[in-house]
């Protein structure tokens, strides 16, 4: 094996290389876009089961995340603000810890995107996007948003330039997705400060003559795109098109729903899902979110691309995690108050060789942790 040198403040570094494989230390993967897992719906889950919850994360190589919420009545998503902005909040009292997935925050995906482009989002629960209700939920959340998905052809421009004038100050992420935006509104809403797409392609229109929000994004500075890299809401190859495109700031997410890891159907807010063909699925069989966790998602993309001339590429590989780690922490305002402290307790060894596989590197001064199971 060659040692490779790498500086000690470098991201991620590559600590080892083989012919066939290569070893790299780096934050652990960040979820952006988390519903459930294991059977445990964030809609509806327990301060107890939000604990198992992350225990479980992490024990499948995630090291972070943000809770995702599902459009659904204003009741049922006070509530659920309300549930996970306490837990977070403790959490946030006590800071990152071994053993545990770490909820950065709150992701608010609807209610505020468009019915032409709502996916599994229930069409009738959908509401114009509105800054006094943001700050109403921002408050029964405990000030735990951190991201905010938007289509900003919803509303007026004057309240979406209120949205993100506020979501700035709050160091809050505005998100542009399930939208039908033009690239020309799309460009404003950029320039006037959303920083994110979310999940690029789905939910999302685009021609080669009337590009839309993907045409105003890719390649653009500062912007953070999600992509689900599971070959069932993307293409592998759709998925490499727009690394390359993007060459940085693509952020792997899950978009996990509670039924990834289960076998049984699982409540997601007002709907029933469970997972079929590697994805989550409704009653009627329509794409409902992710069959599987963070790390197990990119598992997949690594073993049915590993043979590709880009994964040949040190640099493109490099870039792969930080797509998982890095870009999607860089990516929230409110990262920059976790990433010393993540750093010191959520950096894992991961191999990418025949297989993808990650464990977690011990604590100064505590012993070797297991390897996780993938």
């Amino acid at each position: 094996m060659n040692r490779v040198k790498s500086k000690a403040t470098s991201e991620v570094q590559l600590i080892g290389r083989f012919s066939q494989e290569s070893r790299w230390r780096a934050l652990g993967p960040i979820d952006l876009h988390f519903h459930g897992a294991f059977g445990i719906d964030l809609m509806s889950a327990t301060a107890e089961q939000l604990d198992r919850l992350a225990e479980q994360l992490y024990c499948k190589g995630v090291a972070g995340f943000l809770p995702t919420t599902l459009s659904a009545s204003n009741s049922e998503i006070e509530a659920a603000l309300g549930t996970l902005g306490t837990w977070i909040e403790n959490k946030h009292e006590v800071g990152p810890k071994k053993g545990e997935a770490f909820p950065l925050g709150i992701h608010l995906e609807g209610p505020f995107i468009s019915t032409a482009c709502c996916g599994a989002h229930p069409a009738e629960n959908l509401i114009r996007p509105s800054l006094d209700i943001l700050k109403h939920w921002y408050k029964l959340s405990r000030g735990s948003l951190a991201k905010v998905t938007i289509a900003p052809e919803t509303s007026d421009w004057a309240e979406i330039r209120k949205i993100l004038q506020w979501a700035k100050k709050q160091k809050i992420c505005v998100s542009i997705g399930h939208s039908q935006a033009s690239a020309d509104l799309a460009v404003r809403t950029i320039q006037s400060g959303a920083t994110s797409v979310t999940h690029a392609w789905n939910a999302m229109p685009f021609h080669h003559r009337n590009p839309g929000l993907l045409g105003a994004a890719l390649g653009t500075p500062n912007v953070f795109v999600e992509i689900i890299p599971d070959n069932t809401h993307v293409s592998d190859h759709v998925v490499e098109w727009t690394l390359q495109l993007h060459r940085k700031g693509v952020c792997f997410v899950s978009d996990a729903v509670p039924a990834a890891h289960s076998r049984q159907w699982s409540s997601f807010g007002p709907l029933r899902v469970r997972v079929a063909d590697g994805a989550g699925r409704t009653q009627n069989g329509a794409l409902a979110g992710g069959g599987s966790t963070l790390f197990e998602t990119f598992k997949g993309y690594w073993k049915r691309r590993r043979q590709t001339s880009q994964l040949g590429s040190m640099e493109f590989v490099e870039n792969l995690i930080h797509s998982l780690s890095e870009w999607p922490l860089q990516s929230l305002p409110s990262g920059a108050r976790w990433r010393a402290k993540l750093r010191q307790t959520h950096i894992f060894e991961y191999k990418l060789g025949q297989n993808a596989t990650i464990h977690p590197l011990p604590v100064s001064g505590s012993r070797a942790p297991k390897r996780i199971k993938s």
